[in-house]
C-alpha cells in the first residue's frame, strides 16, 4: 500500500501512517451497513431479472439469478429473492412460449431454446432441493414456486397443458418424484396435500398418476421412498363420489365432457393404480400396517372394480395373524358387509385370534370395538356367539386387568 511522503526530499524514505486502514486524521472509515449491502444486493437481482425480461439477449443473467439461489446457505435472503425472481422469469417464459420449438426455427433459435430448457431443468432441481431439510419455511417457498410453475404450465393451450401434467420433465411430475425421493420433506408433502391435492381435483388425478410412474421405476427408490408414497396417498381424506364433486381446477378447465378429468371412474382408475403400485412394491411391515389402518376410509372408496386384488392384500394380512390380522378385520368386515365380498371363514379366523396374545396387544381396545360390531348380527347363530363368550371366559381368568374391563360386558 503506498504510504504519505512527508516532503519533498527524495532522499527521505516514505513513512507509513499508523493503521493502513486509517483516514488521515486517524480515524477508521465506518463499514457499509448491513441493511445497505442487502439492499444492494435485492437492486441487483431486481435489475437481473429486468434485463430478461426486457431483452431475449441477456437470457445468460438467468445465470447470475441461479448463482444466488445456489448461495442459499450463505445468504438466505438473497437466495429466496432471486429464487422468486427466477419463477417470474420462468413463467413469462413459458407464458410467452419461449420454451416450445417452432418449425420455423432455425439452428440459432434451436439452441437458444435448448439452453433456455437447461436453465429451467437446473432451476427445477434446486427448488426440489429445498424440499429436502429441516428448513420449513425454505420447504414452502420452494413448494410454492414450483406450484406457481405447474400453473403456468397448466395454463397452456390443451394439448401442450395436458402434457405437461404427465410429461417426465414437466414441473408437476418432477415434485411428486421429490416428495417421494426426498427423505426430509415430510412438511412439504403435509402442505402439498392440503393446499393443492385437496382443494382440486385435477392436482389430486395428476398426482396419481405421477406416483403410479414413479412407483414403475424402481430406480433410486428405497424403504423410506416407499413410505413417503404411502404418506402421501394416505393424507387424501376427500373422495368424491359422483362426478358433480367433480369442479375445482388448479389449471385449465377440461374443455370436452368426455375428458378424463371429468370421469369419476377415470379418478378412481388412477387412484387404484397409485395404491395398486404401492401394494406391488417391496413393502416393509411397518408399511403394511400403516395401509391397513387407512384401508376403510381412504382406500376402499376408490375400489369400486378390481376388488378382489384389495381382497387378496387383506385376506394374506389376516392370515399372516399376530397385529396385521388385527388391523386387517375392519377392511375385511366392509368388504363382506358393504361390497358383498365371499369369506366363509371369517368368523373362523377371528375366533383363532382371540388368544393371550390379543390381550396384551397395542390394538387391544380396537379389537374389540370391531369385535362387538362383529356378533351384532341378528342372523349369526346363538351357538356361534357363545362359543366366543366361553373362550373370552376362559381367558379372562389370566388376562391383565386393562383386558378384563373389556371382557366383563361380554360374560
Amino acid at each position: 500500500m503506498p504510504g504519505v511522503i512527508l516532503n519533498d526530499d527524495p532522499s527521505r524514505k516514505r513513512k507509513r501512517l499508523d493503521g493502513s486502514s486509517k483516514l488521515a486524521n486517524g480515524v477508521k472509515p465506518r463499514k457499509a451497513p448491513k441493511l445497505a449491502k442487502s439492499e444492494d444486493v435485492a437492486s441487483k437481482i431486481v435489475d437481473l431479472e429486468h434485463t430478461v425480461r426486457d431483452s431475449p439477449d441477456q437470457y445468460k443473467n438467468l445465470d447470475k439469478l441461479q448463482g444466488y439461489v445456489a448461495k442459499v446457505d450463505e445468504d438466505p435472503e438473497a437466495a429466496n429473492l432471486a429464487a422468486v425472481s427466477l419463477c417470474r422469469a420462468c413463467c413469462r417464459l413459458i407464458a410467452n412460449q419461449n420454451l416450445v420449438r417452432n418449425k420455423s426455427d432455425g439452428a440459432e433459435e434451436v439452441q437458444v431454446l435448448q439452453a433456455l430448457k437447461k436453465r429451467y431443468q437446473t432451476y427445477l432441481r434446486s427448488m426440489t432441493a429445498w424440499l429436502d431439510g429441516v428448513d420449513e419455511g425454505r420447504q414452502s417457498t420452494a413448494l410454492t414456486l414450483i406450484m406457481r410453475l405447474v400453473k403456468e404450465e397448466a395454463s397452456q393451450e390443451a394439448q401442450r397443458a395436458d402434457q405437461a401434467w404427465r410429461v417426465a420433465h414437466g414441473a408437476f411430475p418432477t415434485l411428486i418424484r421429490a416428495l417421494i425421493l426426498q427423505s426430509d420433506a415430510a412438511g412439504a408433502r403435509e402442505e402439498f396435500v392440503e393446499k393443492y391435492v385437496e382443494e382440486h381435483d385435477d392436482v389430486r388425478y395428476y398426482m396419481f398418476l405421477a406416483i403410479k410412474y414413479v412407483l414403475s421405476d424402481a430406480d433410486g427408490l428405497d424403504s423410506s421412498s416407499y413410505f413417503n408414497a404411502l404418506d402421501l396417498l394416505s393424507r387424501i381424506q376427500g373422495v368424491p363420489d359422483s362426478e358433480y364433486q367433480l369442479e375445482d381446477w388448479y389449471g385449465n378447465e377440461p374443455e370436452s365432457d368426455s375428458h378424463a378429468l371429468n370421469s369419476l371412474s377415470a379418478h378412481r382408475r388412477a387412484a387404484q393404480e397409485a395404491w395398486l403400485g404401492l401394494f406391488r412394491s417391496p413393502i416393509t411391515a411397518d408399511h403394511r400396517k400403516k395401509i391397513l389402518q387407512v384401508t376403510t376410509q381412504q382406500i376402499i372408496p376408490w375400489f369400486s372394480t378390481k376388488l378382489e386384488i384389495l381382497t387378496d392384500f387383506l385376506t394374506d394380512s389376516f392370515n399372516s395373524g399376530g397385529s396385521n390380522a388385527l388391523l386387517s378385520l375392519q377392511g375385511i368386515f366392509h368388504l363382506i358387509t358393504k361390497n358383498n365380498i365371499d369369506y366363509p371363514d371369517f368368523y373362523t379366523k377371528l375366533y383363532s385370534l382371540l388368544d393371550e396374545d390379543v390381550l396384551h396387544s397395542k390394538h387391544r381396545s380396537r379389537f374389540f370395538r370391531l369385535l362387538d360390531t362383529f356378533l351384532a348380527s341378528s342372523h349369526l347363530p346363538a351357538a356361534l356367539i357363545a362359543s366366543f363368550i366361553k373362550r373370552l371366559a376362559r381367558l379372562s381368568l389370566q388376562a391383565p386387568p386393562g383386558a378384563i374391563v373389556w371382557i366383563v360386558p361380554w360374560t
